[in-house]
């Protein structure tokens, strides 16, 4: 590592899978002084990256470990990533989304350890929440969910428009019982971020999150399988929202072409968003591409769902 990189604030944006953590992080990199050069480092659980793809297309730097949870292999992936992107960008800050599925904890020991000493200033870790999730036992009896939570410095309940009274309940109920208390605690909608939060100071301490068992443990045998189309491949709008709200899977992320522009899908926890995609970037090229999580993926399901949805 170059002897010019020195104390490179850093911050996690953790979250489990739909949160809203890509959207919350174009929201910071849209509020950044415009004389700092930030960069990106995205773990995505499928194998290709769609998120970077995203990020590249606002003209965002950004490195990708695709295919899995950045903190496994004793943390070689994440560091090899983020000694290259700092190499590369010499970035003022530098934020690392972690996979929806991944363990904050393996990732904050990495980069805490004698590879990066001196080199980042670890600062608050960002964990965003849906708060219905804290209504439906298949999270709250999560360990990962719980431990997203527990690692968190500032935590974040977006997609607040959506919630119920119930779930915002929740959410009151959970941020009132931390000890020692969140640096800080806020609700949000669209992934909107204050840009102050990122100062807060990294707690080298972690809060245990206790839920009142409502269900069985839930097993994390995550599957991902994405599909990949050829150029030029148009789907239906009208076919989409038809079928992205009757499949059954834990996440579906996809870029898609619709007509003569591309379109962002997102499915998570029965919502279902279907945005028009704007690169910013003129070298951007895009092909179509859906990726789903679940625990147990019915592909052939998928494929004849998909298959009706794609016009050429």
């Amino acid at each position: 590592m170059s002897a010019t990189i020195h104390n490179v604030p850093t911050n996690i944006i953790s979250g489990f899978l739909g949160v809203g953590k890509t959207t919350a992080i174009l929201d910071l990199f849209s509020k950044k002084p415009q004389a700092e050069n930030w960069a990106v480092l995205v773990n995505e659980f499928g194998k290709v990256g769609i998120d970077g793809r995203i990020y590249q297309s606002k003209g965002i730097s950004v490195k990708e470990i695709p295919g899995g949870c950045m903190c496994c292999s004793q943390g070689l992936p994440l560091q090899v990533a983020v000694n290259r992107l700092l190499r590369e960008t010499r970035p003022d800050r530098l934020i690392i989304e972690s996979s929806g599925v991944g363990h904050p904890a393996g990732v904050l020991k990495t980069l805490q350890g004698e590879s990066f000493k001196d080199v980042l200033t670890l600062k608050a870790s960002i964990c965003l929440l849906d708060p219905e999730y804290l209504l439906d036992s298949y999270y709250r009896d999560n360990a990962l969910f719980k431990e997203q939570i527990q690692f968190a410095d500032v935590l974040v309940a977006n997609k607040t428009d959506l919630a119920s009274v119930q779930a915002l309940q929740a959410f009151d109920e959970l941020s009132d019982g931390f000890e020692p208390a969140k640096a800080h605690v806020a609700i949000t909608t669209r992934g909107q971020l204050a840009l102050d939060w990122l100062a807060c100071e990294h707690q080298s301490h972690t809060q245990i999150v206790l839920f009142k068992p409502i269900g069985a443990e839930h097993s994390q045998n995550w599957q991902t399988h994405t599909f990949q189309f050829p150029e030029k491949t148009l789907f239906d709008v009208d076919a989409l929202e038809r079928w992205l709200p009757i499949i059954n899977v834990i996440r579906l992320k996809g870029l898609v072409q619709i007509d003569d522009a591309f379109y962002l899908l997102n499915v998570s926890a029965g919502n279902v968003d279907i945005t028009p995609f704007e690169s910013q970037a003129d070298s951007f090229q895009a092909s179509s591409y859906i990726e789903v999580i679940d625990q147990n993926l019915d592909v052939s399901s998928l494929e004849s769902g998909i298959a009706a949805c794609v016009v050429s």
